[in-house]
């Protein structure tokens, strides 16, 4: 199992609430990109990875999703809902936990850097379990 971070940017919508609500995104996505970072990711998402949702409007992950199906020829797949979350981008960039995001991942395909340059410029990033975990547990700092 992997795990990754979706930015949903043309979707922005809020997730419903009920489990096992699907979605399905296509490889290319609707504009026909056809290379970097988004192609390289979605072909090594696999049936059970787990994906954090950054939904760019509300500046705020709001969703843990599981991919739950990959299908024609590797160029489309099915995200499945899981839970509702909500992780403001500021929670995630204060120094306190930042520094423990970047140090629990060092993939060129993670949006963290230092200098905070790459954040969520892309569709999906790969992430480790450990990252993936401490994200959502900044849920708690949110409320």
């Amino acid at each position: 199992m992997k795990y990754w971070i979706c930015v949903c940017k043309k979707y922005d919508k809020d997730w419903q609430e009920e489990y096992g609500a699907e979605w399905e995104w296509w490889k290319n996505g609707e504009s026909g990109d056809k290379g970097g970072r988004h192609t390289a990711c979605f072909e090594q998402m696999r049936e059970g990875d787990k994906v954090l949702c950054y939904q760019t409007s509300k500046h705020s992950f709001t969703a843990e999703l599981e991919v739950s199906e990959k299908f024609e020829a590797n160029s489309k797949m099915k995200l499945t809902f899981k839970c509702k979350i909500n992780i403001p981008l500021e929670c995630v960039t204060q120094d306190e936990h930042y520094q423990k995001i970047l140090d629990s991942n060092a993939d060129k395909y993670s949006p963290f850097t230092k200098d905070k340059s790459n954040l969520f410029f892309g569709t999906f990033f790969a992430t480790t379990k450990a990252q993936f975990e401490y994200i959502c547990a900044l849920a708690q700092c949110n409320e």
